[in-house]
């Protein structure tokens, strides 16, 4: 017998044996299906153990289709998708999705196929049109991946298992591109004597291999609104000695292997891990309810959280947003409407985080039409879903600019539950040019289905100067049927769309649903169908650079969004080098202010010295600031009069000026 075969049937062992463990003991299964051949480069055509799909006015899609495999179940994400579909260093593409095997979609496991760019003419799925199962357990699903260089697939998904709780867990294959995973659960989390349901998790790797998971409570008591918790996790895949995969060690936190994150009212955390670097950050929609007596999950602000060191220590969270409240005594007392809601955009109920090659962080988020308060009447306000915007914020230059304008009315029953007419921010990078890629979903709003539900296409944008702006995104599906209103089975809406990390060889790789019926099926909107799961391959030359998308601000009341046409469009204003400016006042007594430009993000260091070189005091070490202008006061009161040198060192940049205190 093989070494690898016997190690295979002695993990295989270990895995079956875990599910009679103890309640309290880490779950790890073994899944194995044998590989189902077929498969279909163009889902217009029947193919294999594949439903024939319905004749469209047109299918004008960019770039080439394949099908992974089917589903039931439409919903792949309520919220934040994280990443679904991963490409590793020799081209091969890794995808996972929610299986639901029927049409009550019960039961429902998570599944995995991977695209073989060798297999044929032109590359083919290894598992068919149908894929592999991952878990062993009763009911399992909302499933995200990280894949590495060498091609381990590493997902991330909750499952059910031992009672009737769910739990979140990640898996790891035996060997690259193959059948068979471990999957671990991470220590469960206790409180009041229950195992707390730690789901929805979203993953990444790090430079070092380590696994990073963030996850969100579903509450075991309370009622619907109530906040909920997110949980980071931190994980250490291990091989034997011949590189085979066997276990993920998930690290003991403070509670069980998960440690809490923050109390949220929306179900939208995502990690993202650099590749040059030990950087991890965290990103998520954190509720404003402690700013306002009105709590509400479409109150949220965007927050982000760094480790420098590979998730071992954190820094400070951020507030990248910082949304200024509305003021119900100014509008109570007669004031201007526009004043005094002040910003009532908000963020929900998704988000992305992204490094890109220069190890700047990037944040993708959408924002619905929030307004608060009418003039003259107390406690009023409506929300508008449908409306949306969506937004970029970059590390490197601080600034917000649109990615997708979705300011239109919805038609019908609209997009349905927690759907919004631009949403799902998903980002990939080109390392040959350092262009950005951003997918999205958009819902056409000319017609709906028999449900009265609108129909969503993928669409993809690009900036070319690291988000400052993006182009008017280019639609690389076009599925939406030219009737009204679609009949069941014929809507094709896209769900969920999610890219690779990385563009390969002149193509972005993207994942998503093909939902036969508009809405979503387990919030009862339109009808249960069974639907393909699509990996799209789009040349990169095929995305539209121009025009750009009109740079309205952020930061505005969401009834008068946007603004009139008179009203000036959005101007960032970057300094255009490095700069530290004279003191103002000089002479002082015994308070200046030093001001200096950033033209980047840069880390800044701020010294005062004598004039024997004495350091005096120390206004900013390696603070990590934006780009732009910045003012820090300096007070000398404990200081004499005298000369004084203050020095600027920033990111290569080094200046020094004269300031006299005067007393």
């Amino acid at each position: 017998m093989s070494k690898k075969l016997l190690v295979f049937i002695l993990v295989s062992l270990i895995g079956v044996l875990s599910l009679y463990a103890a309640d309290r003991a880490p779950v790890k299964v073994k899944a194995y299906n044998l590989p189902v051949r077929g498969g279909m480069h163009d889902p217009v055509l029947s193919g294999p153990s594949v439903p024939s799909k319905p004749t469209l006015r047109t299918l004008d899609y960019i770039g080439t289709l394949d099908t992974a495999g089917t589903t039931w179940y439409d919903v792949q994400h309520n919220g934040t998708c994280g990443k679904m579909i991963g490409v590793d260093d020799v081209g091969m593409i890794s995808l996972v999705w929610m299986n639901g095997l029927n049409a009550q979609s019960n039961p429902r496991y998570v599944y995995y196929n991977v695209w073989d760019p060798a297999i044929g003419e032109s590359g083919d799925f290894m598992y068919g049109a149908i894929g592999i199962r991952i878990d062993a357990s009763t009911r399992a699903g909302y499933i995200s991946q990280v894949t590495s260089a060498d091609g381990f697939c590493f997902p991330a998904f909750h499952q059910q298992t031992t009672n009737e709780n769910f739990h979140g867990a990640s898996a790891i294959d035996y060997c690259a591109y193959c059948e068979a995973f471990t999957v671990v659960e991470p220590a469960w989390c206790w409180e009041d004597g229950h195992d707390m349901e730690l789901i929805w998790p979203k993953i990444d790797m790090d430079i070092n291999g380590v696994l990073h998971m963030v996850s969100a409570e579903n509450p075991y008591e309370g009622v619907a609104g109530d906040p909920q918790r997110i949980y980071y996790s931190r994980g250490v895949p291990e091989f034997d000695q011949d590189g085979f995969g066997l276990d993920i060690l998930w690290d003991a936190m403070s509670c069980g292997g998960f440690e809490e994150w923050d109390s949220v009212m929306t179900i939208a955390p995502d990690v993202a891990c650099s590749r040059h670097s030990e950087r991890v950050a965290i990103a998520w929609t954190h509720s404003m309810d402690d700013l306002t007596d009105d709590p509400s999950q479409w109150v949220n602000e965007i927050y982000l959280q760094v480790s420098e060191d590979g998730g071992l220590n954190w820094g400070d969270v951020i507030n990248v947003t910082q949304w200024t409240l509305w003021d119900r005594d100014c509008l109570n007392q007669g004031g201007d409407t526009l004043e005094c809601d002040r910003d009532t955009m908000r963020a929900y109920t998704d988000c992305a985080v992204f490094f890109d090659e220069d190890d700047y962080i990037h944040i993708g988020f959408t924002t619905p039409a929030y307004w608060h308060w009418l003039p003259g009447v107390a406690d009023s306000g409506y929300i508008t879903p449908d409306l949306s915007r969506m937004w970029h914020w970059g590390e490197d230059s601080g600034y917000f600019s649109q990615i997708a304008d979705g300011w239109y009315s919805a038609f019908g029953a609209g997009t349905g539950n927690w759907q919004h007419n631009v949403q799902r921010p998903n980002f990939a990078l080109d390392p040959a040019t350092g262009y950005l890629y951003c997918s999205y979903m958009k819902y056409d709003s000319s017609t709906t289905s028999e449900g009265g539900y609108e129909m969503a296409d993928a669409i993809v944008t690009v900036s070319t100067d690291n988000g400052i702006h993006w182009a008017v995104g280019t639609n690389v599906t076009s599925t939406t049927p030219d009737m009204e209103p679609v009949p069941q089975g014929e809507s094709m809406n896209e769900r969920e769309a999610t890219l690779a990390k990385m563009v390969v060889d002149g193509h972005l790789h993207m994942e998503y649903v093909l939902d036969k019926d508009a809405g979503a099926f387990p919030q009862e909107e339109g009808v249960a169908t069974l639907n393909y799961v699509i990996y799209h391959r789009i040349p990169v030359n095929e995305i539209a650079t121009l025009p750009l998308v009109d740079n309205y601000p952020m930061h505005w009341d969401s009834s008068y969004h946007p603004p009139s046409a008179s009203a000036p469009l959005f101007s960032h204003n970057l300094p255009e080098r490095f700069l530290l400016y004279q003191n103002y006042p000089n002479p002082f007594n015994p308070v200046t202010t030093l001001q200096f430009d950033l033209r980047r993000h840069a880390k800044v260091t701020l010294k005062i010295f004598n004039v024997l070189g004495q350091e005096v005091a120390t206004l900013l070490h390696d603070a990590p600031l934006s780009a732009g202008a910045h003012q820090v006061e300096f007070d000398g009161s404990h200081l004499s009069s005298g000369v004084y040198i203050y020095s600027l060192v920033s990111d290569g940049f080094a200046a020094s000026k004269k300031m006299v205190l005067l007393k």
